[in-house]
């Protein structure tokens, strides 16, 4: 049976991005070169976000996500929808994705789980079992102080996927909390 972290283009790719990050000095801002975008695109979206989420769980993947929002800010609301389509039947990832969607996107990813019927059961009694009360919070004074320190303007980015569409997990209405 083959590796499929030397096979697989976008695991290598993460891996490639996990030695980067971790020859860089602990004492240093540790930022990945934005070119890495074109080729984060050339092995796809959610082939990339696949690799992420399956390298990186719980804090890592949210260190992961501050370290590339460069590339994941821009994402189409469609992107990260067929993402979850993906990873509709796992468990593990699912429950990753829940709060990665809140805390991050904004996204009230129950919502977005209920209103597709094209995903399997297993997403919609995962989150129906493990997220009773709704979905971790967005905009917590943590993130907001996380992205302000990052120049991530989280607001722009939830405005937009909000217009596209996508089921929020704030009040869009209120305007940011600053």
């Amino acid at each position: 049976m083959k590796d499929d972290k030397t096979t697989d283009p976008a695991q290598a790719l993460v891996l490639e991005l996990k030695g980067l990050v971790a020859a860089l000095p602990i004492d240093e801002e540790r930022v990945i070169p934005r070119h890495y975008a074109v080729r984060i695109k050339a092995v796809g979206d959610v082939p990339f976000l696949l690799a992420l989420f399956r390298t990186y769980s719980d804090n890592q993947l949210g260190s992961w996500m501050f370290l590339l929002a460069f590339y994941w800010k821009d994402l189409p609301y469609q992107t990260w929808q067929g993402f979850l389509r993906e990873i509709s039947a796992d468990a593990v990832l699912l429950y990753q994705f829940v709060f990665i969607a809140s805390e991050f996107l904004g996204i009230d990813a129950r919502a977005m789980i209920r209103s597709d019927p094209s995903l399997s059961d297993v997403a919609r009694e995962f989150t129906e079992h493990e997220f009773l009360r709704g979905v971790p919070k967005s905009e917590t004074a943590w993130f907001v102080e996380m992205c302000e320190e990052r120049g991530i303007d989280y607001w722009t980015i939830w405005s937009r996927l909000a217009a596209e569409g996508a089921p929020m997990n704030v009040d869009m209405s209120a305007g940011p909390r600053r």
